[in-house]
């Protein structure tokens, strides 16, 4: 039995990839063209790449749907008993008379390219039918493999679940045994000088490798809240002037230029850093070496990557998250630092500060939970799900 993981998209299926290689299955990653460079395999595990099958896919871009051929979409996915994909796999599948086995999101594959967005002229038609084949192929899935969300997202899956099952387990988001102590006695040698002198000079560091994108219409799905953030860190800088304390952000979003008005404005400049955008490793590693995770603070989420990255290197976590939400689908959630206001964050980081040892051990329940509920239980069911298939072969 061959398994084909379609698409790379925030390194997601990558780890997939590994978990299901130790479990001794036969499975091949194959790389849409034009996947973004940062989420190379290189930025991951550099040297494992050249052990892994790959097979870079000659097709995959939203531009490129209507110029390729659905027998070259076949050709090259007939010898896989079991397709799994993100992105826009659904939409060559369908072309190709094939349906997803399994489809795991990432969120702008429901989100945004099942919309028409404003584009130059002679790409609208391009879009129109790659959006038309999206919504077709999203319905054609046998199954969703997507935590619960939000109403922003459940819409989407409403509209187009069709016919399939869903599973609500967590995300196997990041391979654990690449992170381990000897991943982190080799640190990074490049582009991180910023935050080696912040660690040095700040007793504390906050760090937050979301996009910097704020204030957006209430039904945007991107907005992290960076505002929030940047807010409420003065708000305690003002009350606690003597701690040494640092915030880093990631240098990309949409919001760049206004977040850097802000940080200006808000008089922030010596306490606030960015950095610029890094592969998983060095994010990996800032994480680790850091002592809160900042998240988003706009729309309640359970899961995204952020999110595992941070469960998985043991950290504290602040983020905004609404359990109501959640409780009925999941007995148990991981802890957090719950913030939706600027206000809370000076509240939350001097409980932080009072009983930082406690909130440690706070950080090792996280990473118990996505071990359990992101790793164990989720390929527990992947694998009686492709024993099912061999069964039935």
């Amino acid at each position: 039995m061959k398994i084909a993981l379609i698409g790379n998209m925030n390194n997601n299926f990558y780890s997939f990839f590994r978990y299901f290689k130790d479990l001794k299955f036969d499975v091949e990653l194959l790389i849409f063209k034009n996947e973004p460079k940062i989420f190379n395999l290189k930025n991951d595990e550099p040297n494992k790449v050249n052990r892994i099958k790959i097979k870079q896919l000659s097709w995959g871009d939203r531009f490129d749907l209507i110029k390729t051929s659905k027998n070259k979409i076949y050709n090259d996915l007939k010898k896989y008993d079991v397709l799994i994909g993100c992105g826009l796999s659904p939409a060559f599948c369908y072309k190709a008379g094939l349906s997803l086995d399994i489809f795991v999101p990432y969120g702008a594959d429901i989100y945004y390219f099942t919309k028409f967005n404003l584009t130059y002229p002679k790409n609208i038609i391009n879009l129109l039918y790659t959006s038309y084949y999206q919504k077709k192929g999203l319905k054609t899935c046998k199954i969703w493999h997507m935590p619960l969300t939000n109403h922003l997202y459940e819409n989407i899956f409403e509209k187009y679940k069709g016919r399939a099952k869903r599973w609500y387990n967590g995300i196997p988001y990041v391979y654990d045994k690449a992170y381990d102590k000897k991943f982190l006695i080799n640190k990074p040698k490049k582009n991180l000088n910023k935050f080696y002198k912040q660690r040095k000079n700040n007793k504390i560091i906050l760090f937050s490798p979301s996009r910097l994108v704020w204030g957006r219409n209430k039904n945007d799905p991107n907005d992290k809240g960076t505002d929030t953030l940047l807010k409420g860190f003065k708000i305690f800088k003002e009350k606690n002037s003597h701690e040494s304390i640092s915030l880093i952000l990631m240098k990309y979003g949409p919001d760049l230029v206004k977040t850097k008005k802000l940080i200006d404005k808000l008089d922030l400049k010596k306490d606030v850093i960015l950095i610029d955008r890094q592969p998983r490793t060095n994010i990996l590693y800032m994480m680790k070496f850091s002592d809160i995770i900042c998240c988003q603070f706009k729309h309640s989420w359970l899961s995204y990557g952020v999110i595992f990255e941070a469960l998985a290197m043991s950290k504290i976590i602040m983020t905004f998250r609404d359990d109501n939400l959640y409780k009925k689908k999941y007995k148990i959630l991981y802890p957090i630092l719950n913030i939706n206001k600027s206000e809370r964050i000076n509240e939350q980081l001097s409980k932080y500060i009072k009983y930082k040892k406690k909130y440690q051990e706070v950080g090792k329940i996280g990473r118990k939970w996505y071990m359990e509920y992101c790793v164990k239980q989720t390929l527990k069911r992947y694998t009686k799900y492709f024993n099912g298939i061999k069964k039935n072969k």
